[in-house]
Parts: structure tokens; C-alpha cells; sequence
């Protein structure tokens, strides 16, 4: 079996072990150290530096995902580089911008329970498909695709700062 089909194995088998434990945890920690978060209404209670600056972390990740994005796709030879210089870097801001936008208020809004983070990748993943569509003009595959690259680079980041 190869490198790759024998790792992935392991963490498919890993990942219900490891849920298994957490959830499972007999040991009780007082006080609770989980933050108490009341759905939209708790948003007010947030300091506007807090939020502006995890705007710009988030803004500036996205960069590095459309970047990546792109050189993946240009990679398998998916994207011409004839395409990728063909957009101005105020769309790809502007892009960039939207993406950022949309990421961070559905985040803030429906991230106090699980179905609401699914929700929030569900607008994130939109949010990089349309984007890549409509503004950075990529055709209907390459836009899925992008998403699905974000999507997944979202739910990496997420698994690290959860379990951190």
C-alpha cells in the first residue's frame, strides 16, 4: 500500500478514536473553561479591536487561500497563467474583501453551536465559489474548486484552534 492511501487510513480510523476520547472525558475541570456565547445578541459584547483584527487575519489568510487556490489549480493545469494575470489586484482585493466579509459575520453570527459552523462553511464555501466565478471570472469547475480548497483549509483551521 502507498504512503498516502496508508495515511489516510490511519486518520479516518484515528479521528473516531480521538472523538471517542474528548467526548468521553471523565475528568471534570472547574470552572467550566468553555466561553458562555448567546448567539447573535453576544456579538455587541465583542470589542471592535477584536474584531477588526481577527478581520484582517481572516482577510489576509484568504489571500494565501485564493493564492494557493490558484497555484493548485494552475498546478494541474486546470488554470491558464494567462488567466491569473488577466485580473487587476482591486478586483482581487475587492474579492478578497467580499470573501473576508462573509466569512467573518456568518462566523460571528452562527458560530455559538455546531449546525451554525456548518452553516458558516456553507456560506464561506459560496462566498469563494461566486467570488471566483463572477469577479475573478474562473469557469463553474475552477470556482467549485476554490471552494472546496477554502472549505477544507477552513475546517484545518478550525480542528487546530477547537482542539487548541
Amino acid at each position: 500500500m502507498g504512503y498516502h492511501i496508508r495515511l489516510a487510513l490511519s486518520f479516518l480510523l484515528f479521528m473516531p478514536l480521538f472523538v471517542t476520547m474528548a467526548a468521553g472525558n471523565p475528568i471534570p475541570i472547574y470552572p467550566d473553561p468553555e466561553p458562555a456565547f448567546y448567539g447573535p445578541s453576544g456579538v455587541s459584547s465583542l470589542h471592535g479591536t477584536w474584531i477588526a483584527s481577527a478581520f484582517v487575519t481572516d482577510f489576509f489568510i484568504n489571500i494565501l487561500i485564493v493564492y494557493g487556490g490558484i497555484y493548485v489549480l494552475h498546478h494541474y493545469n486546470l488554470i491558464s497563467i494567462k488567466n491569473v494575470f488577466d485580473f487587476s489586484r482591486t478586483k482581487l482585493l475587492l474579492s478578497v474583501f467580499l470573501i473576508s466579509l462573509v466569512g467573518l459575520l456568518s462566523e460571528l453570527f452562527l458560530g455559538a453551536w455546531i449546525g451554525g459552523l456548518l452553516l458558516a462553511l456553507v456560506f464561506i464555501f459560496l462566498s469563494f465559489v461566486f467570488v471566483s466565478i463572477y469577479l475573478l471570472k474562473f469557469s463553474w469547475p475552477n470556482g467549485l474548486r476554490m471552494g472546496f480548497i477554502a472549505l477544507v483549509i477552513n475546517i484545518i483551521t478550525w480542528i487546530v484552534v477547537f482542539t487548541l
